[in-house]
């Protein structure tokens, strides 16, 4: 899957690209054995930083996808991309995100039709 990057995540990129530990080397992170992450390692690491910066117990590395799905949503992106962005096969899975954006459906009126009332 490919996702677009920007802003202060793309610099940081960049800087890790810059200090690759292998020329040869295609993991954007990587151990310095030249191996990609596998899951264990990424949450335990994840979890180091967690306690380090003093963030809840309950924050895993799963709670980014779900803070980026989430600002997605609240940002008014429609379903289908937040679905791809995300590689959720099924959409229902998307969904479980859209409560958390009551304004979209006023939004979307107001886009077609402008925010003006008719009453009085």
């Amino acid at each position: 899957r490919t996702i677009p990057v920007r802003g202060d995540a793309l610099e940081v990129l960049h800087r890790l690209h810059e200090r690759r530990w292998g020329e040869g080397d295609t993991y954007v992170f990587g151990r310095q054995s030249g191996m990609p992450l596998d899951e264990t390692y990424l949450s335990k690491r994840f979890k180091k930083y967690v306690r380090l910066s003093r963030l809840p117990e309950d924050y895993t590395f799963h709670t980014l996808r779900h803070t980026f799905c989430s600002w997605m949503i609240q940002a008014g992106v429609p379903v289908p991309h937040v679905q791809k962005l995300a590689g959720h096969a099924d959409i229902s899975t998307t969904m479980q995100y859209v409560h958390l954006s009551p304004d979209t459906l006023s939004a979307a009126i107001d886009l077609v039709f402008g925010n003006k009332s008719y009453l009085g």
